[in-house]
């Protein structure tokens, strides 16, 4: 039996694609990833969202490989398989629905729906094409409150997407 020796595993143009380290873990040089939420800089609270409005991501906190903000929607790059996560503080305790949608589509494609509460979270997987955006609509039945990003950073999140490329 023969072994392979490989450290880097690069691209025809040089690029670095993998890295192997003397343990055995593999590195990708660019894995895309999102973590979007919406900020308001005057200070926390909440923005009120119509029945089957979207609510808008404004604000990248990090991302890589080519992931977008596009009209309050996240844009995926490349096409591949998707995990995402979302979580929504909403202002009081009541029954909550969120829908998301891809790319402008008039049916959703997960909901997920609490009741009397005001956190709730939706995590999934999904084959997703080069530019599809992910959006997300309250679709309670009347208008909700969610909470949003204020100015501090990173410590007064509330309402979140993050996603990254599987493969």
């Amino acid at each position: 039996m023969s072994n392979l020796l490989v450290q880097n595993i690069k691209h025809t143009n040089g690029t670095t694609a993998q890295t192997i380290d003397s343990t055995g873990r593999v590195f990708r040089s660019v894995i895309p990833h999102i973590f979007a939420v919406r900020r308001n800089n005057s200070g926390g609270g909440y923005v009120t969202v119509g029945n089957g409005s979207k609510y808008e991501f404004d604000t990248i906190i990090q991302s890589a490989g080519g992931f977008a903000l596009s009209s309050g929607m996240v844009q995926v790059p490349v096409t591949g398989l998707y995990q995402f996560n979302v979580t929504c503080l909403n202002n009081n305790v009541e029954h909550n629905e969120l829908s998301l949608f891809v790319t402008g589509s008039t049916t959703y494609f997960l909901r997920q729906f609490v009741n009397d509460q005001r956190p709730m979270s939706l995590s999934f997987t999904k084959i997703l094409d080069a530019n599809d955006t992910i959006e997300m609509r309250n679709t309670s039945g009347g208008n909700r409150g969610w909470h949003y990003t204020g100015p501090d950073g990173d410590g007064d999140i509330y309402t979140h997407m993050s996603g990254y490329l599987i493969g």
